[in-house]
C-alpha cells in the first residue's frame, strides 16, 4: 500500500528520527482504521519496516531499541492470536526485532537475542511454518551476542555456532559472517582462554570452504584481541595475520585492505611485546612497511592512528629501559 511505502521511506532514510515518522505514520494507519476505514490497516510489513527504522534507533541515542523489539513483537504475536492474521510475524519479521537488537547496545542483547530465537524454533515446532530460522536470522543472534556484555557470552556464541555446524540443515550453514561474529564474541570477552579460542576459530575458517574464508572483520577482531596479549608468540601470529591480508589484497582481493586499524593493532602487538629491546625497531619497520603499501594504493589512505600508536609503543619502551 501507498502508507507502507511512506513508512519504507522513512525507515530506509538517513535522519535522526526516521523511527519517530514512521511511527507516526503507523499510528495514523491504525486510527483511520478505528474509524472506520477497512482498506486502511496495518499488516506485518508495516511492522517489519518499523523495526528497520528502529535498527538505527541506538545511532541516535536510543537505548531502549531491544526493549521495544521485544514489546513489538509480543503485541503482535497477541494480536494474531485475537484472530487478525495480518499481524502475524513471520521469521523475516523476528529476524528484523532480532536485528535491532544487535545494534542496541544494550549489555544482555545476546540473551534477548537467543531468547527469541527459541522462541522461534519453538513456534516453528508446534506447527509455524513460516518461523523457521535461517541463516541470516542465526547471523543476527550472532551479532547480538558479539556486542552483549553478558557473562560467558562468547562461549554462548561458540556453541551456537557449533550447532550450526553439526545441524545437516544447509539453511543455517555458518559462513564467514558466522564465523567473524564468534570471533568477535570472544575478543570483546574477559575470558583469559579468549587468545587460544581465536586462534582455534581462524584455523577452522583457513581449513575450511570459500563460505566460511577469513575476511577483515575476523582477521581485525583476532589482531584486537593479540593487541591486548603479551604472550610470546603474539607479534608472530599478528605480523603473519597482517601478511595474509596484504598478500590477499594485492592478488585482487579488495576487502582484504588492511585499514589504519589494523597496523595499529599490530603496532600495539609489538609495544606490548615482553622483549622491550624489540620494539623501537619493530616499530620503525612496521611504519616503514605501511607507507610502502600504502604507497601502492590509487586512493591515499589516512594512517594517523598508526603513527600515533608506533609513538606511544617507542615511547614506553624507553621509559622502562631507564
Amino acid at each position: 500500500t501507498i502508507w507502507n511505502t511512506v513508512i519504507e521511506a522513512h525507515a530506509k532514510s538517513k535522519v535522526k528520527d526516521a523511527a519517530e515518522n514512521a511511527s507516526r505514520i503507523l499510528h495514523e494507519m491504525t486510527e483511520y482504521h478505528k474509524k472506520g476505514n477497512d482498506h486502511i490497516r496495518p499488516d506485518k510489513v508495516s511492522i517489519s519496516l518499523m523495526l528497520i527504522a528502529m535498527a538505527r534507533g541506538p545511532k541516535f541515542g536510543n537505548k531502549d531499541v531491544a526493549k521495544q523489539a521485544v514489546t513489538i513483537l509480543d503485541r503482535m504475536e497477541a494480536m494474531y492470536m485475537e484472530g487478525n492474521e495480518l499481524m502475524k510475524p513471520d521469521a523475516l519479521t523476528y529476524t528484523q526485532a532480532i536485528n535491532c537488537i544487535a545494534k542496541s547496545g544494550a549489555p544482555d542483547s545476546g540473551i534477548i537475542a537467543i531468547d527469541l530465537l527459541l522462541r522461534m524454533k519453538d513456534l516453528h515446532k508446534r506447527g509455524r511454518e513460516d518461523l523457521k530460522p535461517d541463516i541470516v536470522t542465526f547471523n543476527a543472534v550472532l551479532s547480538a551476542m558479539a556486542s552483549s556484555q553478558s557473562k560467558g557470552i562468547s562461549e554462548y556464541a561458540e556453541q551456537l555456532l557449533n550447532e550450526m555446524e553439526k545441524s545437516g540443515d544447509s539453511s543455517i550453514s555458518p559462513n564467514t559472517t558466522s564465523y567473524s561474529s564468534v570471533i568477535t564474541a570472544w575478543a570483546n570477552s574477559d575470558s583469559p582462554v579468549k587468545e587460544k579460542k581465536v586462534e582455534r576459530l581462524l584455523q577452522r575458517m583457513e581449513e575450511g570452504d570459500a563460505n566460511v574464508a577469513p575476511n577483515t572483520v575476523s582477521f581485525s577482531a583476532a589482531l584486537h584481541v593479540f593487541a591486548k596479549s603479551n604472550s610470546p608468540g603474539a607479534l608472530e601470529r599478528s605480523m603473519n595475520i597482517l601478511k595474509q591480508m596484504e598478500d590477499k589484497f594485492e592478488s585482487g582481493d579488495s576487502t582484504m585492505l588492511p585499514n589504519a586499524y589494523t597496523y595499529s593493532s599490530v603496532m600495539e602487538v609489538i609495544s606490548n611485546s615482553p622483549n622491550k629491546q624489540i620494539i623501537a625497531e619493530e616499530a620503525l619497520k612496521l611504519l616503514k612497511r605501511m607507507i610502502n603499501f600504502s604507497k601502492k594504493l590509487e586512493t591515499k589512505k589516512n594512517y594517523t592512528i598508526a603513527f600515533n600508536t608506533a609513538i606511544k609503543g617507542i615511547e614506553r619502551s624507553a621509559e622502562k629501559k631507564k
